[in-house]
C-alpha cells in the first residue's frame, strides 16, 4: 500500500481533487473520484473517503460551497480537499503506516508537541490545534490517558 509523503497532503489541502495536486494525491492512494462518498453528516456538496484499514480519511466539499463558481450546482463536484485525518491504533484498530506531517508520531506526549510544533494556538483535554503554513494541525486525544488518537490538517474555514 503506498503511503503519501506529508507533503502530498499538505499541497492537496484546499484544492479540487482535478488540480494536480489532488489528483496526484489520489493517484498515490490509488482511488478515483468514485471512491469519494457522500458525507452521512453533510446534506449536500461533501464527500468522504474513509479506510479504516489504511487508517486514513479525507474530506472533501464541492468547490462551489468554498467560492463563487458561476452556473454551478451544488454537489457536482468538482471536490476540494478540506481535511485529512490520520489515525493511530489507539482505539484498537491498525495505526496509519506512513510518515505524519511536520516530524510528528504517534507515540508523542504534548510536552514533545509542543517542543516540535510551538505552543498550541488552541487546547483542551480532546485537541490541540496550530497553524501551519496557512492551514491548520490538529492532534485529537484520548481523554483519559492523553495518547494521540489522530493527526489531522485542516484547510482554512471559508
Amino acid at each position: 500500500m503506498a503511503t503519501p509523503a506529508p507533503t502530498e497532503f499538505i499541497a492537496a489541502l484546499d484544492k479540487p481533487h482535478t488540480s494536480a495536486e489532488g489528483a496526484r494525491l489520489l493517484e498515490t492512494l490509488g482511488l478515483a473520484e468514485a471512491d469519494l462518498q457522500p458525507d452521512p453528516l453533510d446534506e449536500v456538496g461533501g464527500r468522504v473517503y474513509e479506510d479504516k484499514s489504511r487508517a486514513l480519511q479525507l474530506e472533501y466539499q464541492d468547490e462551489g460551497r468554498r467560492r463563487e463558481i458561476a452556473y454551478h450546482d451544488i454537489g457536482e463536484g468538482p471536490w476540494v480537499l478540506v481535511q485529512v485525518f490520520l489515525r493511530s491504533a489507539v482505539a484498537g484498530a491498525e495505526a496509519y503506516p506512513g510518515p505524519l506531517p511536520y516530524g510528528l508520531h504517534f507515540d508523542m506526549s504534548k510536552q514533545q508537541l509542543a517542543q516540535l510544533l510551538g505552543a498550541p494556538d488552541s487546547s483542551d483535554p480532546y485537541v490541540e490545534t496550530w497553524q501551519k503554513d496557512g492551514h491548520r494541525v490538529l492532534v485529537n486525544y484520548e481523554p483519559k490517558s492523553g495518547a494521540i488518537k489522530s493527526v489531522g490538517l485542516q484547510a482554512p474555514v471559508m
